[in-house]
């Protein structure tokens, strides 16, 4: 079992194209590229907005809350490239799509926009 390092974790999290979406209003990041990163990620349209911190901890806590129990509007890709992040690091390949899945459920508790 290799799970991806901080580093790794925040490329995927906040370099795959996620956060070109529409609903994400900022993510203003702190410590990029060290292990203690964390990102105050604000999405929702107007009225609707919720912030959360995210960090290489709450991003793992989040992969394996998918892979143990899908969520409901989860792609397949979700499911795959979690399980990746956590026990097969080198095979990791976030995209655009299922990234920001992944900061849906961390932002909103659950998947949203599809």
């Amino acid at each position: 079992m290799k799970t991806a390092t901080p580093q790794n974790t925040f490329d995927h999290m906040m370099g795959a194209g996620a956060l070109s979406w529409s609903w994400w209003a900022s993510a203003p990041a702190k410590g990029a590229g060290t292990p203690g990163w964390k990102v105050a990620l604000t999405g929702g349209y107007p009225g609707e907005e919720k912030t959360a911190t995210v960090t290489y901890a709450v991003v793992l806590k989040a992969a394996r809350a998918v892979t143990g129990n899908t969520p409901e509007g989860a792609s397949a890709a979700l499911v795959r490239e979690c399980r990746h992040l956590i026990f097969d690091a080198e095979e990791t390949d976030f995209d655009a799509a299922s990234s920001d899945e992944l900061l849906q459920l961390i932002v909103f508790g659950k998947i949203i926009y599809g």
